[in-house]
């Protein structure tokens, strides 16, 4: 004979799997993730941990939290016990998940003031202090679209634990940044102001099958590293710090069944997000340095002359003068590359004449070094900057590079007249 009780339990099952931890009223467990044991004690440590360090508990009694992908709301309901939000919201993109979490909830009688909200992203329309996202990036199809999303919503911070590409074996990950580095080539501007370091995402294919896995029937989703993450936050305007990286997590995890990497990370958004002006003054500072920092002519005639030497040179240089980095980029086109270090020495040493020359033979030269090319034409705005040549040779370097910071044109004029 099939009971109530028995139908309750039937019913109780059909709900399964409650993958992510285990629910609880004191008396009766529901749940329990094997391959991952104590993975949810390690996520809400973490994140009340950092809270209060960041806030108050009036504070914290202020803020507004929205939790992304919650599953079927544990989590969500394990931070309310501990920490004293003013609202707390629960989105979960999956119905099947929504109603496993009403249904638990409400047979082991648990009370919760959290908002649970079936439904996606753009369902959203309303910003809140702090995003909470556990368990989720890494079933996302465009990560880079995720996270700008998340961060338009966050108006203080965002809090990430997820499966990341990385080798827990130091050894191995050690080798492959430095291969990675050596095929990515981080070689723009903005490396000669920061440190060298890539990013970098493994894919794969995931279907619908399962609860915890993607949205669409399927799917090719991103497994990033730390670095990625902490690159996509820094460009939608947060400064991000790892609070667990993958060697530490597991040291908190008891089910040793799984071997993936996993992180959480912590970013803040940035008081005020200047992240443009930054990358101007990084344009203006680094192409400024190339103007006024002139070379001696016997160093320009002795590189001129013994260009095999080139590698042998730069390896006594000093790292940290920008002579280094005019010397290590003469390689991409000597001829042109000296003549330009020639015209600035000529300028500086007010032969006028013989410094237009040498810029005349770079921008009259077909094909010529593109760097060099365009510091010509603002080298010769600034020669001719009291003169009609001097507009038409700023047009002409607006015409090779409109982004160069103008400003320099004046600001030189220290170095080559004192």
């Amino acid at each position: 004979m099939i009971t109530k009780k028995k139908l309750n339990s039937f019913e109780l099952n059909s709900f399964q799997p409650f993958a992510h931890g285990i629910w609880s009223n004191g008396k009766i467990k529901i749940g329990d993730e094997e391959t991952l044991s104590g993975r949810n004690k390690l996520i809400v440590s973490e994140f009340k941990k950092i809270i209060l360090e960041k806030y108050t508990i009036e504070e914290i009694k202020n803020l507004t939290i929205l939790d992304i992908g919650g599953y079927d709301g544990l989590i969500s309901t394990q931070i309310e016990e501990v920490l004293p939000f003013k609202k707390m919201v629960c989105l979960e993109p999956r119905k099947k998940n929504f109603l496993k979490g009403k249904f638990v909830r409400n047979y082991l009688n648990l009370e919760t003031k959290v908002e649970f909200i079936n439904g996606n992203l753009n369902n959203i329309k309303e910003e809140f202090d702090i995003i909470f996202c556990a368990g989720v990036i890494h079933h996302v199809q465009d990560l880079n679209s995720f996270i700008k999303q998340i961060s338009k919503l966050a108006k203080k911070s965002i809090f990430i634990e997820n499966c990341s590409y990385n080798p827990k074996n130091i050894f191995l990950n050690y080798f492959l940044n430095k291969l990675n580095l050596k095929l990515i080539e981080p070689k723009d501007i903005i490396y000669k102001f920061q440190k060298k370091e890539v990013g970098f995402c493994g894919y794969k294919y995931e279907t619908n099958y399962y609860d915890g896995s993607a949205i669409e029937p399927l799917s090719i989703v991103s497994l990033p590293n730390v670095t990625y993450l902490k690159q996509l936050f820094f460009v939608n305007g947060f400064n991000s710090k790892v609070l667990l990286d993958e060697n530490n997590y597991f040291k908190h995890i008891k089910g040793k069944f799984r071997d993936y990497s996993a992180s959480i990370i912590y970013a803040d958004k940035m008081i005020k997000n200047n992240i443009n002006e930054n990358i101007k003054k990084m344009f203006y500072d680094y192409e400024y340095n190339y103007l006024s920092t002139v070379l001696s002519l016997n160093n320009i005639k002795f590189f001129e002359k013994y260009k095999f030497l080139h590698k042998f040179i730069l390896f006594f240089y000093n790292k940290k003068i920008f002579d280094r980095e005019i010397m290590l980029n003469l390689k991409y086109n000597y001829e042109d590359k000296i003549n330009f270090e020639k015209a600035k020495f000529f300028l500086k040493d007010k032969k006028i004449y013989r410094s237009v020359r040498y810029l005349f033979k770079i921008i009259e030269k077909k094909n010529s070094d593109y760097r060099s090319c365009y510091r010509s034409y603002a080298l010769l705005s600034f020669i001719y900057r009291n003169k009609n040549q001097g507009k038409i040779f700023q047009k002409f370097l607006a015409n090779c590079n409109n982004k160069y910071p103008l400003k320099i044109i004046k600001d030189i004029e220290n170095t080559y007249y004192k």
